[in-house]
């Protein structure tokens, strides 16, 4: 009896053991709160997403025009739903899509286009209803097409500010 009570002990104690280091462990990258979208991204050189804190995006596209280079300026809507690594991305053109989150880290983000707000949500006016529809659908869960994967780099804020200061700016807004 001894000897089955000392295994059990140890069986146990390796148990809580094996829990302990597990829940502990530190697995950062799945865990996404809505910060840590914020800030500026970059796919290229010539397009700028500026996620900010109000649910807006200035997104800033660098072209040229008569030989001078200048920065095109909307001022977009997003969603951001960590709990299904989700995005909605209401452009200033009305056009709204959801992307799923595939990465999120301090440096890069990468997302897949899964779907645009179209006919099946036409008449619903109500953020919320919007909302709980995408999530049900992503509950059945998204197609993801690594055709649609778009990258991006983080940008530092004093860079993006550099460049919006070089630039002739058309506010489309």
């Amino acid at each position: 009896m001894d000897k089955i009570l000392k295994n059990g002990l140890i069986f146990l104690s390796l148990a809580v053991s094996f829990i302990f280091i597990t829940s502990c462990s530190n697995n950062d990258e799945d865990v996404r709160m809505p910060d840590n979208i914020l800030g500026v991204w970059s796919p290229s050189d010539d397009v700028y997403l500026e996620f900010r804190e109000n649910n807006t995006i200035r997104h800033l596209n660098i072209e040229m025009e008569d030989g001078e280079t200048i920065g095109i300026i909307s001022d977009d809507v997003f969603f951001f739903e960590p709990g299904y690594n989700l995005v909605v991305y209401i452009s200033a053109q009305q056009t709204a899509n959801v992307y799923k989150i595939i990465t999120l880290t301090d440096s890069k983000l990468t997302w897949c286009w899964v779907d645009d707000i179209t006919d099946e949500y036409e008449g619903d006016q109500n953020i919320g209803s919007i909302i709980g529809k995408i999530i049900q659908k992503a509950q059945e869960g998204y197609h993801l097409d690594p055709g649609r994967y778009e990258y991006f780099n983080k940008v530092p804020e004093v860079k993006f500010l550099e460049i919006l200061e070089n630039l002739d700016i058309l506010d489309i807004w």
